[in-house]
């Protein structure tokens, strides 16, 4: 038989530890959250003392946003260039980090021309893949991005450029100015803009045959976009029909699985943005090519009507065989 005064006293106990976990939970949701901490500047008024050029002569003057920028190189062949910063940024311990930049760009539609930010081996910004025939520019204006950090990291900067040439198509203008990383910013959740498994419809698709929505050939198995293996003399599309609305996202991705084999150096699967080529798979020897791939979509933000595309073909219509698959399409942005 138990005692009364025994449950009391756990009856007590309950009561008590009750209040203290409410208590612990009010001051937790009433705990203000850290102010938002400068961990990092760089207006480049200053010069370059606190960077290394490790490729390339780098220069700071106009135009700039104020003051003066950070001015990337030219060369009349072809070229790459980088400049780092000479010390660690520490965000150890801290979360909510973002590094905000003012950038004004100008990167030619020559395969080999690109310009990226990075953060250690992280790429933080592709304005341009290399493979990339696509001219990106921010209209000889200077645009402000901002790109999350990975939170309790320790990286340096390193910006990189690569050129042809000083033609207009083989350059790359790329200048930044007055770079800021704070932290403890209010983190926001990841936007997905565009999602494309495959597996109930291709209702938001324009396809020319023989591209199809085919089982079994997608991420384990799964259904994909797929061009079947046949003859082709032809370049056949398959294009996203609603225009791709970017405007206000920063830190845009795009990702998706591909697999891709043909029979000759011409043919190829052709991942379009903008109808521009954003990268191209060639093959040839019947060798299968497969993987995921990611492209950062930076140079498009603040689009209303951006255009996702592929192409699956064959540029000397010979009639070779080509087949082309995409699968698990997403573009997520960071805000």
């Amino acid at each position: 038989m138990v005692r009364l005064g025994t449950v009391i006293l756990s009856f007590t106990v309950l009561i008590a530890c009750t209040a203290e976990s409410q208590t612990a939970d009010f001051l937790l949701r009433n705990t203000p959250a850290p102010p938002v901490e400068l961990v990092f500047s760089e207006a480049f008024d200053n010069g370059l003392a606190n960077w290394n050029q490790t490729a390339g002569t780098w220069t700071t003057g106009a135009p700039a946003s104020s003051g003066q920028a950070l001015l990337s190189p030219t060369s009349a062949a072809a070229a790459s260039f980088s400049i780092t910063t000479k010390s660690t940024i520490n965000l150890s311990g801290k979360t909510g980090c973002v590094l905000q930049y003012e950038v004004l760009y100008d990167v030619g539609s020559t395969t080999g021309t690109a310009a990226k930010i990075l953060w250690g081996s992280n790429v933080l910004a592709d304005f341009k893949p290399p493979k990339a025939q696509v001219t990106v520019s921010s209209s000889s204006a200077y645009v402000t991005r901002r790109i999350r950090l990975p939170d309790n990291s320790q990286e340096k900067i390193t910006v990189q450029t690569s050129v042809i040439d000083n033609t207009a198509s083989g350059r790359a203008i790329f200048y930044l100015d007055n770079l800021r990383i704070t932290c403890y910013n209010p983190v926001k959740s990841p936007v997905t803009v565009l999602d494309e498994n495959f597996e109930s419809n291709v209702t938001n698709w324009s396809l020319v045959s023989p591209w199809t929505r085919t089982s079994g050939v997608g991420v384990s198995g799964s259904y994909a976009l797929n061009h079947p293996t046949t003859d082709t003399n032809v370049n056949t599309a398959a294009n996203y029909a609603p225009a791709i609305n970017l405007s206000n996202r920063q830190g845009c991705r795009l990702n998706y699985y591909f697999r891709f084999t043909g029979g000759h150096a011409v043919n190829y699967l052709d991942v379009r943005w903008n109808l521009a080529r954003l990268t191209v798979y060639p093959q040839s020897d019947g060798n299968i090519q497969s993987g995921s791939a990611q492209f950062s979509l930076v140079a498009y933000e603040g689009n209303p009507s951006n255009q996702f595309g592929l192409l699956c073909g064959d540029d000397l219509f010979g009639g070779a065989i080509v087949s082309c698959t995409i699968d698990d399409l997403k573009i997520v942005c960071e805000e």
